[in-house]
């Protein structure tokens, strides 16, 4: 499992000597830190991710439609296809291949399937980096993301060839195969043990994180672990604030709004983070004053 590097930075006040008094005077740290203020402002965000993981062989990643639509595959199990190759068709949207890889798991013609439906898997058949973690979902569609990775005590960075949605598949229990979940004429799927493709009605096509394909040419050896960064969507002049001063970091948060001396909570609605700065969606304005510490820090007061 990635382990998301998630930095906090918190305020630290340092301790007031009187040398003419016999004891230490200290400071409040709750006075300290409601007199401690960040203002709401407009700016520019790119949403960034950042992990640890290790490098991995033989990723497999899938392809989902990208709207509620009908589904025809122009390409079968065990097909090579080049990075670009049109796979199949979402109605009128072009599936396309994000690096030279095997066709091991296809989704037979449909009518009408939903968004995000996966239809295709394909094997990357070279080295890549595995983010199981689900945070890098605030980042936008994949085909929006760029991603760089540093290899420890390695060489780098390096750019990602592709960011993929990892896939695999898992066994159907006897009831939902009887139920009709997965039918024997719907999908095709690759035996990693005898390499033969034959109608599965007992497997499914599931997806969970992400994919980092590394170019071939690049010198990297199993099992080293590496550092990568995702890049996702843009928002220019948008309301933010340090993350330090928001409680959660995905659809809403808590912040401590200071007018007039007085402080209250108040739930916000949160946008993308680039790590430093999150977007607030709702809840405040521009110019708006919050303590510089998010409220609840300690998870288990949430």
């Amino acid at each position: 499992m990635a382990t998301v590097l998630m930095v906090s930075v918190l305020a630290v006040t340092g301790c007031s000597t009187d040398t003419s008094a016999k004891e230490p005077q200290h400071s409040n740290p709750a006075a300290t830190q409601q007199e401690s203020t960040v203002t709401a402002e407009l700016r520019d965000i790119v949403a960034t991710y950042s992990t640890n993981t290790v490098v991995q062989k033989d990723g497999t990643y899938a392809v989902l439609t990208p709207a509620r639509a009908s589904f025809k595959p122009k390409v079968k199990v065990g097909d090579q296809v080049k990075k670009g190759d049109i796979l199949g068709m979402s109605g009128d949207a072009q599936l396309v291949a994000a690096a030279d890889s095997k066709v091991v798991f296809i989704q037979a013609s449909e009518p009408d399937l939903p968004e995000n439906y996966p239809v295709i898997a394909l094997r990357y058949s070279g080295f890549s980096l595995q983010l199981k973690d689900e945070s890098p979902s605030g980042l936008g569609s994949v085909e929006q993301l760029q991603g760089a990775f540093q290899i420890e005590k390695g060489p780098g960075p390096s750019d990602c060839q592709a960011i993929a949605i990892a896939s695999g598949t898992e066994s159907l229990v006897a009831d939902e195969t009887a139920a009709g979940a997965s039918p024997p004429d719907q999908v095709l799927s690759e035996n990693s043990e005898t390499n033969a493709f034959t109608p599965e009605a007992s497997v499914r096509l599931t997806t969970g994180g992400l994919l980092c394909l590394i170019d071939k040419s690049v010198p990297v050896q199993l099992g080293q672990q590496a550092t990568i960064v995702l890049h996702g969507i843009k928002r220019s002049q948008v309301l933010a604030l340090p993350v330090t001063a928001v409680a959660g970091r995905q659809a809403k948060g808590k912040v401590t709004l200071v007018q007039n001396t007085k402080s209250q909570p108040v739930e916000v609605g949160l946008g993308i983070s680039d790590g430093s700065l999150i977007e607030i969606t709702s809840g405040l304005k521009a110019g708006d004053q919050v303590n510089s510490v998010a409220p609840n820090l300690d998870p288990r007061g949430k």
